[in-house]
């Protein structure tokens, strides 16, 4: 069913209606004007997309108009008007185009921008304060801070001069003080056979999630230049928030940690 805008008189249309109210058959108008019959319906269509060059099609609409009796001036105003309705909505399917690429570039562009944010926002979560506690299987036991010496009463302080009080290490701890380097406790030879030395040195300040043999995580909050050194009897999983903020040994060998600076970064020793 046509709307009114179909029925709108185009310069094709008004060709053909003034030729069919003549009686005019259009093998004869392509005869007359030696134009092909294909371009005299591609005219009569108003089909810009198909017709030639608009310098040629011009020249084909007078030759048709003056055939068939019809006025030129009223048939080439409206061609006019219907090539410049074509042209315009070539341009708007060209923007159209445009934007459509231009959206795409700017979308992936704000795709790509989204990753990095949340991959900033990972490391940062990540980093010293928050855990992933399920990096290593076991829940968190709550942080553990840098022992503290316990003060001695007034009347002791002069008996202990010689002998440091030390608060009670971890599990499977040796030495958990800030800055001491002393080593391991004295043991006999048969305790230390098969056991696991571990020396965490801090560069930087940085925290560390520790779980010794089957124990319980540990979390340290180590400060630049502490020292510590641990024993275990079978391994360590150790969780890192600051890939380049310690240096490890086990049993007095170097051990390569992967990562970058403010990375987590995880391990399993031995």
């Amino acid at each position: 069913m046509e709307t009114k805008n179909d029925k709108r008189v185009t310069f094709g249309r008004y060709l053909s209606g003034v030729r069919l109210e003549k009686g005019i058959e259009l093998p004869e108008i392509a005869k007359q004007i030696k134009v092909n019959i294909h371009t005299l319906h591609l005219i009569e269509n108003g089909d810009h997309e198909k017709l030639p060059d608009p310098v040629f099609t011009k020249g084909f609409i007078r030759a048709y108009a003056d055939a068939i009796g019809a006025d030129r001036e009223t048939v080439l105003s409206l061609y006019k008007e219907s090539y410049a309705q074509y042209q315009n909505t070539l341009r708007a399917e060209a923007d159209l185009v445009v934007y459509g690429k231009k959206f795409w570039l700017h979308l992936s562009g704000a795709l790509g921008l989204l990753l990095v944010v949340m991959g900033g926002s990972f490391f940062s979560l990540t980093g010293p304060g928050l855990w992933g506690e399920k990096e290593l299987g076991v829940e968190a036991s709550g942080p553990l801070e840098a022992a503290e010496t316990t003060p001695l009463p007034d009347g002791e302080k002069e008996a202990s001069a010689t002998k440091e009080e030390t608060p009670q290490p971890p599990d499977g701890a040796v030495n958990a003080l800030p800055g001491k380097t002393d080593g391991v406790t004295e043991e006999s030879a048969e305790e230390k056979v098969g056991m696991i030395f571990l020396k965490i040195t801090a560069v930087e300040d940085t925290r560390i999630k520790i779980i010794i043999d089957d124990a319980s995580p540990r979390e340290l909050l180590l400060k630049k230049g502490e020292v510590h050194e641990l024993k275990a009897k079978k391994r360590y999983n150790i969780l890192i928030g600051n890939a380049t903020g310690i240096k490890l040994e086990l049993n007095g060998e170097p051990v390569d940690i992967p990562g970058k600076s403010g990375q987590v970064a995880t391990l399993m020793l031995p």
